[in-house]
């Protein structure tokens, strides 16, 4: 692109930095603009190289975020805030911002990772750090947020895991190696007593299952027909909640503690997850 400064056009480009201010897509928005308001602009985003001349040398100004302490550099047009504390080597990253029983899912993507997800979904990459790939409604814990005890039908807060994607339906093209489809002998076993709380289990591996404070799966269809594991309570403590999943939502209503989305949103994330390196921030809308 080219500016006019002085009477003197100058090509600006963007580069991506190892470090940068909190936003992205900070830029020049008119000709004409003078010296000194490209040096108050410069300063306010505190991260940005101006390199120029006015006899016709190409200028380049550069602004890329930087997430302090993770080492991940995201280009985003959203404050990088929401992605502190998620692994630099997060290839997917999904984002609930809960209201009540309801809230908003958005989900970002390694830009190498985007690809051929389906009806909805983002088919081209993008060309560095974390890509928007779509963002729909969704349903959480008919009494909201602030899971503490089993039962409460709250959704828990925080920054999760994303693991064990699992379903009662056949895998499809893209689906990670490790879906596992549900059979008739697949349990969620709750934080009841148990010797593997909160975790899939196959009754014949594990006969001593407490099948009453478990979920049958795939007594569950429509909406396990996929889901993922949320990795809250993951050490299986006694009486915190079991059993956090994001799933389908075939009636659209609110859920136990779930989050729940469109069926096809749940098959774009499959097909974005990455075995260790998924995760979910669950907050508060502000």
């Amino acid at each position: 692109m080219e500016y006019s400064i002085n009477d003197k056009k100058i090509e600006v480009q963007r580069m991506c930095l190892p470090e940068g201010p909190a936003v992205c897509g900070t830029g020049f928005q008119e000709r004409g603009t003078d010296m000194n308001k490209i040096q108050r602009i410069a300063a306010a985003a505190a991260a940005f190289l101006l390199l120029f001349t006015v006899n016709g040398f190409a200028a380049v100004i550069a602004a890329r975020p930087y997430v302090s302490g993770t080492g991940e550099l995201l280009c985003r047009d959203e404050p990088a805030e929401e992605f502190a504390s998620v692994p630099e080597d997060a290839a997917l990253f999904v984002l609930v911002d809960a209201e009540g029983s309801g809230g908003t899912l958005t989900v970002y993507a390694k830009g190498s990772s985007v690809q051929n997800i389906g009806p909805g979904g983002k088919q081209e990459a993008g060309s560095c750090g974390m890509t928007p790939v779509l963002t729909v409604s969704c349903h959480l814990g008919a009494n909201g947020t602030g899971k503490e005890q089993e039962g409460d039908k709250k959704t828990p807060l925080g920054l999760f895991s994303l693991n064990t994607p699992f379903g009662i339906l056949d895998p499809e093209e893209g689906f990670p190696e490790n879906y596992h489809k549900v059979t008739e002998y697949d349990y969620w076993t709750g934080s009841r007593q148990s010797a593997n709380r909160n975790r899939l289990a196959d009754i014949r591996e594990f006969p001593d299952t407490d099948r009453a404070g478990a979920e049958h799966l795939i007594a569950y269809p429509g909406y396990y027909d996929h889901a993922l594991n949320i990795s809250y309570n993951a050490e299986g403590e006694y009486g915190k909640g079991s059993a956090i999943f994001l799933h389908c939502s075939p009636y659209g209503e609110s859920t136990g503690g779930c989050i729940a989305a469109d069926r096809e949103t749940i098959r774009a994330v499959l097909k974005l997850y990455r075995e260790g390196k998924s995760y979910i921030r669950i907050r508060n809308k502000a």
